[in-house]
This record gives C-alpha cells, structure tokens and sequence, in this order.
C-alpha cells in the first residue's frame, strides 16, 4: 500500500476500490461514480455541450461519499474552478495537477491511480491529441488493478482519439429557461453493459459549466 493510499486510509476516504465489483452492471444505464469505477472512460461533448457538467457531477458525488478525485490538464484548462464551488464541489478536496505538455499529464495520471488515493481521476489533454495503445493498455490494467476510474474529457463526438477505453459517452445540453437545462449523458460505447443507454437531469446552476 503506498503512503498516499495510508494516509486515505487514516482518514477515512473511499476509495475506488470500496465500490461497486468491477463488471457489474447494477450501474447500467446510470451516470454515477460506479459507472466508471475501475476502468477508463472518456467523456466527450462539444464547446457549448454538457461535457463539464457531466464531470462534475461525478466529483460531487464522490465528494459527497467520502471519496477523492484529482483533475488533470496537460494545456490550459476548459474548467472555472469558481464555477465548480458554485456547484457545491469543495475545491479543497479537489488538486488541480497542471502539466506542461501531455506526457506529463499522462504520467501524472499513472501516479495518482498507483497512489490508490483516489477514487477516479479526470484528465484533460490538448485537443486531438491521440494517445498511443501501449499507454492507454496500461492505463486500463492500473484502473482495473487499482479499482480506481479514469475519466478522459474529449471534445470531438465525432471519432475517440481512444479506441481502448471501456466506456465512451457523449454530452449534449438544451437550455429550458435562464439558467435552467437539462444535460444528457448517451453511452455510445460500453463494455460493460450495452451500448446506447441515456441519462439525463435537469441542472439549475452557472453558464461556465458546459
């Protein structure tokens, strides 16, 4: 166990491991933490979709239950963390790893899932930028050993730049109201349980969210 796992241990923080077995699909069909837990997602949308939003309601959630996220960016971040607190995410349980280029994020990345510390980690790269087979392979085996969910946020709906991941769902918004929207999640790949399922809510909250 590393020192990072031990300290989450000491202080009474979930971790992905605690949750759902990983190949159930009592999560089927459900945006939640366990939807991702122990495997690697990514989570695509376009400038104005619900790409953000989707991401951050899996960080509240796990906030909520005691467990803890990173979030990881090898360019300028797409994310307001002022939006996030706006949403009820504690930004003091949330480190933000900022990566000068995108090797760097992914070994980040690798770090924080060996670290067992956290519950999944969410990670943004430069756009359009293909990671290659042999570091998504291992990405996917560290998320499985670990019990820990890697959440890749994309902006192309159009193709992955991430043929190996285990679940890949795109994001859409329709504005209702001033400030009220619904977001949808649609799952167009799942190996865990069968593609093409929906989610959607009703979200009240800041226009930075997208």
């Amino acid at each position: 166990m590393s020192a990072a796992a031990s300290i989450a241990d000491a202080a009474g923080v979930i971790r992905g491991r605690d949750l759902v077995a990983s190949g159930s699909d009592a999560a089927g069909g459900e945006w939640c933490l366990e939807a991702v837990t122990g495997r690697v997602a990514e989570l695509c949308g376009e400038a104005q979709g619900a790409v953000l939003t989707a991401a951050s309601d899996l960080i509240l959630r796990a906030q909520q239950q005691g467990c803890l996220v990173a979030w990881v960016h090898g360019t300028a971040s797409t994310v307001n963390p002022p939006d996030l607190a706006d949403s009820g995410i504690d930004l003091e349980s949330l480190p933000f790893i900022v990566a000068p280029d995108a090797i760097t994020a992914l070994r980040s990345t690798d770090m924080l899932i060996r670290s067992e510390a956290f519950a999944f980690v969410v990670a943004e790269l430069p756009h359009s930028k293909r990671v290659p087979l042999s570091i998504q392979s291992r990405l996917a085996g560290l998320t499985k050993t670990h019990r820990t969910g890697l959440v890749f946020i994309t902006r192309d709906t159009d193709r992955s730049e991430f043929p190996l991941v285990s679940l890949r769902a795109v994001t859409s918004k329709t504005r209702h109201a001033p400030g009220v929207y619904s977001w949808n999640v649609h799952a167009v790949k799942d190996k865990r349980s069968a593609p093409g399922w929906h989610y959607e809510e009703f979200h009240c909250g800041t226009d930075g969210l997208s």
